[in-house]
């Protein structure tokens, strides 16, 4: 049993839960290490994660939010929407151990699947929403509960004392968006999403302007993907969920008749939605739905952010970690301005990831023949 005092219920924020023991690995320790500003960006990326540990580049936060197996699926998903954020820990007193995240992207196969059964005709609150699918309403268990949810989102821990390489390492080979961090008792204490991370890496190895030779145009480096998931914007709410459940995306971009980017989903409008949800508001277009949804929460009303080939790599950290958006669209040319690929923060860590490997690899060589020249 979870002591009372040290649980966080899905309305409240408190110190986590105590787990047992686990075993990670990472041991270096040591103040802040200098990052040299006259390498280029790459170099300077690579002697942060690898040289600094998590404890000295990131601060605890006195609270942390953490759900219970046993909590409410709306209590959950509310307490998510008014601390605004994306995702939090669910702990499993059973197995005492925490067994994923619930995210809020969760939702959408549930905002689907009752819109489907009541054909978008009502007006609804979000416990009403969430009682229809945990069966509360008809008195029966319909088969969606906090762990079924959290399943796509694993817990996938690191110690303060592992370099940031290990986190690096962590996102980019799992499904993971955010790393939960904990001592040497196995005691959850902090967590650190990928827009954390990135923002890290622009204020220590971003400087501006940048010298000529250190900065590197994104048509050098093969990152990216393509072809790009879009939909019009004209397209329904509705329709435009699909699409995203479908490919397991949380965005997408928009584009009008011509395929020119008008703007772009995140996850962050679902929670945007889900502050005043309303089932009929899923038939209109989804600029339209956007536009609407953001003046109310005095966000920026179509935030897409894009950049061209031309571009240097130290403009896409910079506007990720300013605009703590997930991925930037490259488009074509001013005048035609249709996304030819997407860069996403995932798919920076990776290619960063995929670097020290093949760096490590090569010390690994080196150190074996220099010993075979001793023998």
């Amino acid at each position: 049993t979870i002591p009372s005092t040290t649980h966080t219920t899905s309305t409240t924020l408190s110190t986590p839960p105590t787990t047992p023991n686990r075993k990670n690995s990472g041991t270096n320790r040591g103040n802040s290490p200098k990052v040299e500003k006259d390498q280029t960006i790459i170099n300077r990326i690579r002697q942060l994660i690898w040289s600094e540990t998590i404890r000295t580049a990131f601060t605890p936060p006195s609270k942390l939010v953490v759900f219970d197996c046993k909590d409410s699926i709306a209590d959950c998903f509310r307490s998510l929407v008014e601390n605004n954020i994306l995702s939090a820990p669910l702990w499993d007193a059973e197995t005492n151990s925490y067994i994923g995240f619930l995210d809020v992207r969760d939702l959408v196969p549930i905002v689907l699947r009752i819109y489907d059964e009541h054909n978008g005709e009502e007006s609804t609150d979000l416990n009403a929403l969430i009682s229809v699918v945990s069966g509360r309403e008809k008195g029966e268990r319909v088969g969606t509960t906090l762990k079924d949810l959290c399943k796509n989102h694993p817990f996938v821990p690191v110690k303060r004392d592992s370099t940031i390489s290990q986190m690096v390492h962590t996102l980019a080979n799992s499904n993971c968006r955010r790393v939960p961090v904990v001592d040497d008792q196995g005691n959850l204490i902090n967590i650190i999403s990928q827009s954390s991370l990135l923002q890290l890496i622009n204020q220590r190895c971003i400087t501006i302007p940048e010298k000529e030779g250190s900065d590197i145009p994104l048509k050098d480096i093969h990152i990216g993907s393509s072809p790009v998931l879009s939909v019009s914007k004209n397209e329904s709410v509705v329709e435009t969920l699909r699409i995203l459940e479908l490919h397991k995306h949380s965005g997408l971009a928009l584009v009008d008749s011509d395929g020119r980017l008008v703007g772009a989903t995140t996850a962050k409008d679902l929670g945007l939605f889900l502050k005043s949800p309303n089932l009929a508001m899923l038939k209109i277009p989804i600029f339209q739905h956007l536009q609407k949804i953001r003046e109310q929460m005095d966000q920026v009303n179509t935030p897409c952010f894009s950049v061209f080939s031309q571009d240097k790599i130290s403009r896409v950290i910079g506007l990720l970690a300013a605009t703590r958006v997930h991925r930037l669209f490259v488009v074509d040319d001013e005048v035609n301005f249709r996304p030819v690929s997407v860069i996403s923060i995932s798919e920076i860590l990776k290619n960063l990831d995929d670097k020290i490997g093949v760096q490590q690899k090569k010390k690994k060589k080196k150190k074996k023949k220099k010993y075979t020249a001793l023998i």
